[in-house]
């Protein structure tokens, strides 16, 4: 069963179906006030708000999280700049990188043979 409701801003009816509502009362959360065209204005104005914020900023460019950025470059570095480790495969023997120190009371396995050991 759909509930109609009025929205309070535009005063247009909207839908409220049943699963809408059982998804808010199983999360607590209220039920909706505004139309879904509303919300959506809304959440963009929002969002707008902070966009606008972090453009101001010269420091962090959120849009740019590429090899440059602040954000994205500073992961990117970190990864690479990992220790690798010689190992040997435990399942195919093939000489393998880990970016752990192998202890040798544990399997150590390449990159393929770990991937078709986890389904992947």
């Amino acid at each position: 069963m759909t509930t109609e409701i009025i929205c309070q801003q535009c005063d247009t009816s909207f839908a409220y179906p049943d699963a809408e509502h059982d998804f808010r009362q199983l999360r607590g959360l209220a039920r909706p006030l505004l139309c879904p065209e509303c919300r959506k204005r809304e959440r963009n104005r929002r969002n707008g708000d902070l966009v606008n914020l972090y453009k101001s900023t010269d420091s962090f460019d959120p849009f740019l999280l590429g090899e440059n950025s602040q954000v994205g470059g500073g992961h990117r570095a970190m990864r690479d700049a990992r220790t690798m480790h010689n190992a040997t495969c435990a399942a195919c023997g093939a000489a393998t990188k880990v970016p752990f120190v192998p202890r040798g009371d544990r399997p150590v396995y390449c990159k393929d043979c770990f991937n078709a050991r986890n389904g992947r």
